[in-house]
């Protein structure tokens, strides 16, 4: 029997340790296996300032999280807000 792939590797299951147990979350990752976009992550793809995407969640109502102190994105949030924003349509 072979390992299984880890959710972000192409498979369905979330990455197992040896004894079966699931393993713990990455950094930025919740449980559920999604990844949490910081803002500097989302500028950088973008090509926009960093204050760009802070602008974008205290302003026009990007959907953000905190973790700690530092603010965190969903990207299916990010998917969600994106598509109310298009113009045009």
């Amino acid at each position: 029997m072979g390992r299984q792939p880890s959710a972000g590797a192409g498979g369905d299951h979330p990455a197992r340790h040896a004894g079966g147990e699931p393993a713990p979350p990455q950094a930025g990752q919740r449980p559920d296996g999604e990844v949490l976009l910081s803002p500097e992550q989302i500028a950088e793809r973008w090509g926009v300032p960093r204050k760009s995407i802070y602008g974008y969640v205290h302003q026009l109502g990007l959907p953000a999280v905190k973790v700690g102190r530092h603010l965190r994105i969903r990207p299916s949030d990010l998917e969600a807000w994106l598509e109310r924003q298009a113009v045009g349509r």
